[in-house]
């Protein structure tokens, strides 16, 4: 297992929470391609690897088990020891979730399951249909998430569940949440969905549609389809959070935060980073690091 993630102690080289006036001569606020260690030291941030495949117009990737998913102006396509496979589907930004042994993409109009042995599109062709809940086909959106049984999508300004484990269904009358703005990206635990909007971030606690309560949570993110990953709570150290059921990591104007179970959400870097502006970004977990690739900076 890695080492534990401890967002902290802070090198005494950034300074951020006093003006620049006040800034001591040695004082660092701004670092680009750089890490800076414990100590101060500014070492070089470049990552050890190689050009996997070149040429690629990549919109979105995503890595479960060893193998690499993603979208680019070629189609979805998986990246498996060295082994690229792209399958033509629809263009644009794809994003994913693992549901089992599988793993889902959602593109703006579909939901299929895809591998390095191809896709196949999530539908509701041969579910029985209720007469009292019409099923139909569940369309995609700018981003999905596995929960409790149910795949969901955020589809504009609205947050669709699928039927209880039956992933390409969707009934077009009840299963949805209807928000007040374009959702940004949802994030899934078992106990409910951080839910990102411009501006906002609400909590909505529960377990299953039927029950989901609202929080609002009050917070700044970073905005994008990626701008979060979903950790496994052992990960942090004891100040941050030790929950089993998991936590959320995001990028706000205080650096990062953790959303936890209860729908609280702290900002273990905020003493040591006064506004660092909002933008669209991804971000990504590696070896105890978490990583923000910023795609759009605001200050």
């Amino acid at each position: 297992m890695n080492d534990l993630l401890s967002l902290g102690p802070w090198p005494k080289g950034i300074v951020q929470t006093i003006s620049a006036g006040f800034r001591p001569a040695d004082g660092l606020d701004d670092a680009v391609n750089v890490a800076i260690d414990p100590l101060g030291a500014v070492v070089s941030a470049r990552l050890p690897g190689a050009v996997a495949v070149a040429g690629l117009g990549i919109y979105s990737m995503w890595e479960h088990d060893g193998i690499v998913y993603g979208s680019s102006t070629d189609g979805v396509f998986t990246l498996e020891g060295g082994v690229l496979t792209t399958h033509t589907v629809d263009m644009g930004t794809a994003t994913f979730t693992a549901v089992g042994d599988k793993v889902v993409a959602a593109v703006k109009d579909s939901v299929f399951y895809v591998s390095p042995a191809g896709v196949e599109l999530l539908t509701a062709v041969g579910i029985e249909e209720d007469v009292d809940a019409p099923i139909a086909d569940l369309p995609g959106g700018q981003c999905i998430q596995y929960w409790n049984g149910r795949l969901v999508v955020a589809r504009g300004s609205r947050i669709l569940f699928s039927e209880p484990f039956r992933y390409g269904t969707h009934d077009p009358l009840t299963g949805y949440i209807e928000m007040d703005s374009y959702v940004e990206w949802v994030a899934a635990l078992p106990t409910g969905l951080f839910v990102a909007m411009e501006g906002r971030i609400i909590f909505l606690g529960g377990r299953s549609p039927q029950d989901l309560t609202v929080k609002e949570c009050g917070s700044s993110p970073w905005l994008g389809p990626q701008a979060f990953v979903v950790l496994d709570g052992s990960e942090f150290d004891e100040s941050v959070s030790k929950d089993a059921e998991g936590v959320v990591a995001f990028l706000t104007r205080r650096g990062f935060a953790v959303g936890t179970p209860d729908g609280a959400i702290s900002t273990p870097q905020a003493k040591n980073i006064l506004d660092i502006g909002v933008g669209r970004c991804s971000v990504s977990y590696d070896s105890g690091f978490l990583y923000a690739n910023l795609l759009e900076h605001q200050p």
